[in-house]
């Protein structure tokens, strides 16, 4: 029960972060063109045309793998002791959108993911 409540607590941790980096860096390229997220983003996955504007859609998914110690307090001098390793998997995704007018100067923009995802656009936009 400890190692979900502490993997819970990293999760929840890294959520508030990753999604208020990748905001607030958003929030500052609003009114730029997109080449400036192209820079630092990589070529984008997707673009899609709504008249008036351009959708360009960057996604990353991966899985990360790691494992969790589980611990007895049983050892000499209350020493902890490890009983035994639980292995975990988490999929890390996020998908970003900029919408760009017609002079390609960024308008709007989306993100939805979760922390470990979007964490990589945080990094790469600075956040």
């Amino acid at each position: 029960m400890q190692r979900w409540a502490l993997v819970l607590l990293v999760a929840l941790t890294l959520a508030a972060c990753a999604s208020d980096d990748v905001k607030e860096a958003m929030d500052k390229m609003v009114g730029h063109d997109v080449r400036d997220a192209v820079a630092r983003l990589g070529d984008p996955a997707a673009r899609r045309d709504l008249p008036p504007l351009t959708i360009y859609t960057w996604e990353t998914r991966n899985k990360l793998s790691f494992v969790v110690p589980e611990t007895t307090s049983a050892g000499p001098g209350g020493m902890p002791i490890m009983a035994s390793i639980t292995p975990l998997s988490v999929i890390a995704e996020c998908r970003l959108e900029i919408a760009v007018d017609s002079a390609n100067r960024i308008k709007s923009y989306r993100f939805d993911g979760n922390p470990a995802g979007c964490a990589r656009f945080a990094r790469a936009l600075g956040g």
